[in-house]
This record gives structure tokens, C-alpha cells and sequence, in this order.
């Protein structure tokens, strides 16, 4: 959890109040881990907050699993590099953590870290209708917490208004993995980086529940 980090939560939002259009993700002609970044720079940056800027410049949708290990300060500048080596400058390590692709979204795992449960649990069935992004993840919450415990009632979590012309699927997947339906949310969408565990202080934009955090790359009037 990132409780602790409201100084590193005040970053993510000075980063993502900059440039709030974004260009949604890429879908690349060739591997999305070899599409060149022409240039990237930080300076003094939370290494979070400077990956979603990677991404929202870049077309580049990201599902971190575990994020406790992005609170470093991170000053570098990079030019016409590939967007593995340059995610992996912002991480700082080349070992410490796995990064692939799932549906056009590049997925980064903490090696050192155990991912949340719920990430492998397969639903029986994913069935929504074209939607906002804001209602498809709100949707598949409510999913997953009635699967995880069917005797839930109540769902409360922290949605910004979100941009009405970004719509995502129809979606009717059957037992698929959670952390596969995050993908396949995000890769629909103008732009968005979900992370599996929650920030509990306010991030904008995001939606934040008891489960994850999304972080949009896009606003109502972008």
C-alpha cells in the first residue's frame, strides 16, 4: 500500500494535471516493447508519476502489478530509445522486474513482490454492453468483490467525471482472468494505467476502489 506517500501522491498529480489529453494506446505495427521513445526527460521525479508520463506522451497503457517500490526520485533524460530500455531506466533495475505485453498493454511486475490474488482469479463470465471506461471498471469491481464475496452489498470508491466519448468494449469473456479483464479494459480505452493495489490518498485523475487504482490519461473536454 501506498499510505505513507503523500508527498509522492502530490507528484503523480502535478505530473498528470501538465498534459491531460494523452493519445490513448498505441496499437503498434510491430512489438510494443521495441516502438522508439525520441526523447523523454525527468528531473527530481517520483519514478511512478514518470512512467504514466512516459505512457500518456508515448500511446503506451501500463498494468502495474504492486507499485510500494516506485517512491524514488528519479532526474535522467533519455533520446531515441526503445520502450523497454526505457521503461526500464524510470524503474531503475533490469532484474528486479518482468515487463511484457497482454492485449497492447505493457504489464510491469516487482519480481521481489507477490501479486494480489485476485489478479489470477478466473471469472465465469465478463458481459457488459459498449460503455464508458468509468462504468466498465466499475462494473468489473463489483465483479470481482461479488465473486471474491457474494455476501457484498455495498460498493464505495473514489471516480472522477471521466471523459463520455471514451467507450470501451462490448465485452462477453468467459473465465478469464482479472488481471487479463483489466487489459482488455485498458486496451480499449483513450488511455489509462491500472495499478492492483489502491492509493489511498486522493490521485487525480483516477479511479480508486478497494481493489486497484486507474489512473486516466484523459478528462471530460480533453
Amino acid at each position: 500500500m501506498l499510505s505513507s506517500k503523500s508527498v509522492f501522491t502530490v507528484g503523480v498529480m502535478a505530473c498528470l494535471a501538465g498534459n491531460l489529453a494523452g493519445e490513448g494506446c498505441r496499437s503498434a505495427s510491430g512489438p510494443l516493447l521495441s516502438q522508439r521513445i525520441h526523447t523523454f526527460e525527468a528531473r527530481e521525479e517520483f519514478r511512478l508519476p514518470a512512467l504514466i508520463r512516459l505512457g500518456r506522451e508515448n500511446g503506451l497503457c501500463f498494468g502495474i502489478e504492486e507499485a510500494d517500490n516506485f517512491n524514488q526520485r528519479i532526474t535522467l533524460s533519455l533520446a531515441d530509445i526503445d520502450a523497454r530500455s526505457a521503461i526500464s531506466a524510470i524503474l531503475g533495475s533490469t532484474q528486479d522486474y518482468d515487463i511484457s505485453v497482454l492485449h497492447n498493454v505493457i504489464l510491469i511486475r516487482d519480481k521481489r513482490l507477490r501479486p494480489p490474488k485476485y489478479l489470477s482469479v478466473r471469472l465465469p463470465r465478463f458481459s457488459i454492453p459498449r460503455s464508458t471506461l468509468v462504468s466498465a471498471e466499475l462494473n468489473l469491481w463489483m465483479t470481482v468483490e461479488m465473486y471474491l464475496d457474494p455476501s457484498s452489498k455495498g460498493f464505495a470508491g473514489d471516480r472522477p467525471p471521466g471523459d463520455p466519448t471514451d467507450q470501451v468494449g462490448p465485452f462477453d469473456l468467459r473465465e478469464q482472468m482479472v488481471r487479463g479483464l483489466l487489459c482488455r479494459i485498458v486496451e480499449n480505452s483513450k488511455g489509462t494505467t491500472w495499478i492492483s493495489n489502491p492509493i489511498e490518498s486522493p490521485v487525480a485523475p483516477a479511479f480508486i476502489n478497494g481493489l486497484w487504482t486507474f489512473v486516466l490519461y484523459r478528462m471530460q473536454n480533453d
